[in-house]
């Protein structure tokens, strides 16, 4: 026994080497128990005792374990508030034991939380002086991570050269130290900043997502790769490529099974039965849509609940199966409610998380209440709208053929879709913008008019009038276009000279172009007649100019002629309104006359719209058995085209 030939001394040295290393081993294991019971505490009081375990925290003494299991314990955390907060204690305790690896990886999970809470320029200070320390490290690969996360960055904040150009630079630094998953990973950023620049710079997209596949294979990183297949699908998505997308998509479908890709799966069955319904393959649709949905509910994620909710309601609305089509409104708006109750309370905490003054709280949840209860009663409209439909429907007691009544009650979904939409697009957006500037303005005109000086005071009136003003042609147009759904306009032809109806419009909107040094030309001759009802052709023409002053630059120009021509052997007259303005995609054109999809568009200058004036131009001008198109190239102009008859038939 060697311990046998060692002085009292000796023994005594060794001993006390072994009481301390003892020591050292219990407070490690001490430090991971009461870690692993505050972890189970805070998680079993959904994080209400967030300030009980940062004084548990604060109790223990400060080391490398300690950042170490802090950082790993806020990972683990739901509350992007209380993870920053934890982030912060162990950036202190690594700035107190002074070790620069602790200081790195606080630094980075600081940027992490600051990035998700929107703070992207604290995000970016935590991201360098990360990469300062691991450069004193010497730690490449923390580097080369570190700049990948900084072109993610600016990916999030659409600062798209930023986001290019860091991301290549973290190629070359994870090229430098072999590792071939970094590689991938950058490659897959850079296909996503691509992808999220237009189509066109889809190629440039998909010449990255071929390489990050590659290494992904390679490296056997297979969730890589299913990200990198549902990117590719998505491309094809847009490019109308249907069938190349969902081969793309049973890529990722095979992978994401094959390794318990929990939340992926929601995603691509998604995008399968989106891409399906596209290509009119209801039973494959529904197949997929179901099976997304049943993903969505095992994950309890609201979000994807009410996604997939949405998905499975349009796929039996335009397969023409009413009933399920229904159900599954109902159960969208069921989680939509919840998902809106969820993210205010959200919003609540983290105002009482920042210490914000009792009255603050009080005004955001009453300004969510009310837009919760608008959503209520917009639903509630519809609900009544659907019902008062259904009784008047059968009380007329026409008993038609089953395939007639399949369609009618198909188009009538249709239809009550398209108002649904129309109302929360103008309700929630177009009325919730105006009123909300309305009524912040005259609250602290209200709470504080002393306080503000005379130009300030002229400033908010002007608001206030820009507002009302708003409000005003949203109400004007949602009346005109109510009357003319109802049939109470009354459509009086007569024979008009079309000059002074052009004439007429081209004054009052002769103030709003010289504001911006525009052009109005009337090349309408003087002499020309057509039967038409003056007032409604007086609103398609006020319409269309008032358009084309909003989206044509300053110093540009529109241009006001006409053409007779003859269609069916009958003759009609021809107005043509163009302009020298901004144009428009071919997408957006297609989709000027839909009521489904009308939606409100800042002008040049910022002029706001309603989203309905074109709606009642269609309306009016169908009145008159005439049509109405528009000819648009982008970045030249748009010609707007109506035709009204020449003659009394």
């Amino acid at each position: 026994m060697i311990f046998l030939f060692l002085s009292n001394e000796q023994k005594n040295s060794n001993n006390n080497k072994l009481i301390i290393n003892y020591k050292t081993n219990m407070t490690k294991k001490i430090i991971s128990i009461l870690i692993i019971i505050f972890t189970f505490q805070i998680n079993a009081n959904s994080q209400k005792n967030i300030d009980s375990l940062i004084q548990s925290f604060e109790k223990l003494p400060a080391s490398k374990e300690k950042v170490k299991l802090i950082i790993d314990e806020l990972n683990l955390m739901s509350n992007v508030e209380h993870s920053f907060k934890l982030a912060e204690i162990a950036y202190t305790i690594s700035l107190d034991i002074n070790d620069n690896q602790s200081k790195a990886e606080a630094l980075s999970s600081l940027a992490t939380f600051s990035k998700i809470k929107g703070e992207y320029d604290r995000a970016l200070q935590f991201y360098n002086k990360e990469i300062e320390i691991r450069k004193s490290l010497d730690d490449k690969a923390g580097i080369a991570e570190a700049t990948r996360l900084i072109g993610e960055l600016y990916r999030a904040r659409r600062q798209y050269l930023e986001a290019i150009s860091y991301s290549e630079k973290a190629v070359v630094l994870f090229r430098e130290i072999a590792d071939e998953y970094g590689i991938g990973r950058s490659f897959n950023r850079l296909a996503a900043i691509y992808y999220e620049m237009g189509p066109n710079y889809y190629d440039s997209s998909m010449k990255y997502l071929e390489y990050s596949i590659n290494y992904a294979l390679k490296v056997k990183q297979n969730i890589l790769a299913v990200s990198n297949y549902n990117l590719k699908a998505s491309i094809f998505k847009e490019q109308k490529l249907l069938n190349k997308a969902i081969e793309e998509y049973y890529k990722a479908l095979k992978l994401s099974l094959e390794y318990h890709a929990e939340y992926y799966l929601i995603n691509i069955y998604t995008n399968l039965a989106d891409a399906y319904l596209k290509t009119r393959n209801f039973s494959k649709s529904i197949e997929y849509a179901k099976l997304a949905y049943e993903q969505a509910e095992k994950t309890k994620v609201l979000e994807y609940q009410m996604e997939s909710a949405r998905v499975l309601k349009d796929v039996y609305v335009s397969s023409g199966d009413s009933a399920n089509g229904y159900i599954y409104f109902e159960k969208y708006n069921n989680f939509y409610e919840q998902n809106f109750n969820l993210k205010r309370d959200e919003q609540l905490q983290e105002l009482e998380v920042k210490s914000k003054s009792k009255d603050q709280l009080l005004q955001i949840a009453k300004q969510e209440g009310e837009f919760q209860k608008l959503i209520f009663v917009s639903i509630s409209v519809l609900i009544i709208l659907v019902l008062i439909i259904g009784i008047i429907y059968f009380r007329n007691g026409v008993l038609r053929k089953k395939n007639s009544i399949i369609t009618e009650q198909k188009e009538k979904l249709q239809e009550l879709n398209s108002t649904k939409d129309l109302f929360f697009s103008i309700i929630a957006h177009d009325l919730k913008n105006p009123l909300g500037s309305f009524k912040a303005i005259t609250e602290m005109m209200s709470d504080e008019f002393e306080a503000f000086s005379q130009e300030e005071l002229k400033e908010f009136t002007l608001l206030m009038k820009n507002s009302a003003v708003n409000l005003a042609e949203l109400l004007e147009n949602l009346l005109t276009w109510s009357r003319t759904q109802r049939g109470t306009i009354d459509y009086n032809p007569e024979y008009q000279y079309v000059f002074q109806l052009v004439k007429h419009n081209v004054s009052l909107l002769e103030s709003a172009a010289k504001q911006k040094n525009i052009q109005l030309v009337n090349n309408i001759n003087s002499s020309d007649l057509a039967y038409c009802d003056g007032n409604m052709v007086n609103t398609v023409i006020r319409n269309i100019t008032t358009n084309a002053v909003k989206f044509t630059p300053e110093g540009g120009n529109i241009i006001i002629n006409s053409e007779i021509i003859i269609k069916e052997q009958k003759q009609y007259y021809q107005i043509n309104i163009k302009d020298s303005g901004v144009g428009m995609p071919e997408k957006v054109l297609k989709s000027l006359f839909n009521i489904a999809e009308a939606r409100s568009t800042e002008g040049t200058s910022g002029e706001k719209g309603t989203g309905l004036g074109l709606i009642i131009c269609k309306e009016f001008i169908t009145k008159h058995n005439g049509n109405i198109w528009a000819d648009s190239e982008q970045g030249k102009g748009t010609t707007f085209h109506f035709t009204i008859p020449l003659k009394e038939n």
